[in-house]
C-alpha cells in the first residue's frame, strides 16, 4: 500500500499517474493502489479546500497537544499506582482494625458471660439477704414482745417497791 496525498493530477496523454512514490504533507490517506484509478482528478471546489484546511488545522493543533496528553496520562499513571499504593494501605490499617475490634468484641462477650454469672451469684446473695431480714423481723418482733413483757415486769416490780416501802 502507498500513502498518498487525495487529488493527483493525471499526465494527459498515456493516462499514467504522475505522483511520487510518497509525498510529505500533513493529510494522507492509505490507498491500496494508485490514487489515479480510484479518485477523479485534483478537486477545486472551494468548500471542499476550506473543509480540508481545517481538518489540517485541527490536525496540526492536535499533534501539538499529543505531548501534553502523552505528559497527562503518565501523571494519571502514576497517581493511579499511587492511588494503589495507598489503598493496599488502607486496607491494611483496616484489617489491622478489623482485628482489634473482632479482640474487642471476644472480650466483651467472655465479660458478658462472667457479669451474667456474678449476677447469678448476687440474685442467689439477695435471695439469702431477703431470708435473713426477715429472720431479723422475727428476732425484732420477739424482742417486742420481750420489751413488753419487760415492761410488765418492770411495773410489777414498781408495784413492790411500793408496796415494800409504805409498810415498812
Amino acid at each position: 500500500m502507498r500513502r498518498l496525498r487525495s487529488g493527483l493530477d493525471r499526465s494527459p496523454g498515456d493516462g499514467r499517474c504522475q505522483a511520487p512514490a510518497a509525498q510529505a504533507c500533513s493529510l494522507w490517506i492509505t490507498l491500496p493502489r494508485c490514487a489515479c484509478q480510484t479518485y477523479a482528478p485534483r478537486v477545486t471546489n472551494p468548500e471542499y479546500e476550506h473543509r480540508l484546511s481545517a481538518v489540517e488545522q485541527d490536525l496540526a493543533y492536535l499533534k501539538s497537544r499529543q505531548t501534553i496528553y502523552v505528559n497527562d496520562a503518565d501523571v494519571a499513571r502514576q497517581m493511579a499506582a499511587a492511588t494503589d499504593r495507598d489503598v493496599a494501605d488502607f486496607r491494611q490499617v483496616m484489617t489491622g482494625h478489623t482485628r482489634v475490634l473482632n479482640a474487642l468484641r471476644e472480650t466483651q462477650v467472655e465479660h458478658g458471660r462472667r457479669l451474667d454469672g456474678i449476677d447469678g451469684r448476687l440474685d442467689g446473695v439477695d435471695g439469702k439477704l431477703d431470708g435473713i431480714d426477715g429472720r431479723l423481723d422475727e428476732v425484732d418482733g420477739k424482742l417486742d414482745g420481750v420489751d413488753r413483757r419487760l415492761a410488765g415486769i418492770d411495773g410489777k416490780l414498781v408495784q413492790i417497791v411500793d408496796l415494800l416501802t409504805h409498810r415498812g
